[in-house]
């Protein structure tokens, strides 16, 4: 996501419609994108190019993009506009609009109820987990360190998602930050494990079953 960061900060700049973006921010968005609905249901890739089409730049969804997810069938480029990252066809009329939130994630077609996310390709993370997927066996491992097991169990209703219990396993040890977590709950595509007097790990998509601490000491796997 750090090219994603990097368009971020420049949206701030951003000429107003109709004029050409910035090379920069064309350079920083180059590259192969994934289009996630928020359901669960897989996803599919899209190549944001640099080619000019004329109303944008040129964007290529990949074959099952048009089937799997039909606003990306007719989209050919790409643009933005008062910061938000455009998916548009051949004469520039908009297929959809991706906003920014604080965190960068971009989210269609709003920030409150987003049906599709837009994120770098991360090779084998092809859809969001649901809630039901998450409930399992994981091993957490700090950097340089030996993993134990964690068990994400029941789901109850909470406040903003879902939230559940976290057990850890005797390996773990007492007193280790794995055997304080308590809870697990999931915001938009991030896990987070929480415990007692502000015990917090923010995990992050790195692969297929595979999450690493936003901190970058901790990983998650299956």
């Amino acid at each position: 996501m750090r090219a994603l960061l990097f368009a971020g900060a420049m949206l701030a700049a951003l000429p107003a419609a109709g004029q050409t973006l910035d090379r920069d921010l064309i350079e920083a968005m180059t590259g192969q994108w994934m289009i996630l609905p928020a359901d669960g249901r897989p996803g599919c890739v899209i190549d944001l190019g640099q080619v000019s089409i004329g109303p944008g730049t040129a964007a290529t969804p990949s074959a099952a993009c048009k089937l799997m997810i039909p606003p990306l069938a007719k989209v050919a480029g790409w643009t933005m506009q008062d910061g938000d990252t455009l998916l548009i066809d051949a004469k520039g009329a908009v297929q959809m609009r991706f906003m920014e939130d604080e965190t960068t994630l971009l989210r269609s077609p709003d920030l409150k109820a987003p049906r599709y996310y837009m994120i770098r390709r991360i090779a084998g993370y092809d859809h969001v987990p649901p809630a039901t997927e998450l409930k399992r066996v994981w091993r957490i491992a700090q950097n340089g360190k030996r993993p134990c097991q964690i068990t994400l169990g029941p789901i109850a209703p909470a406040r903003g998602g879902v939230s559940g219990a976290v057990t850890a396993s005797a390996a773990c040890g007492a007193g280790s930050v794995p055997a304080k977590l308590t809870r697990w709950s999931r915001d938009d595509l991030n896990l987070l494990l929480s415990g007692p007097n502000d015990v917090l790990l923010v995990f992050s998509p790195a692969g297929k079953a595979s999450y690493r601490a936003t901190d970058g000491k901790w990983t998650l796997t299956r």
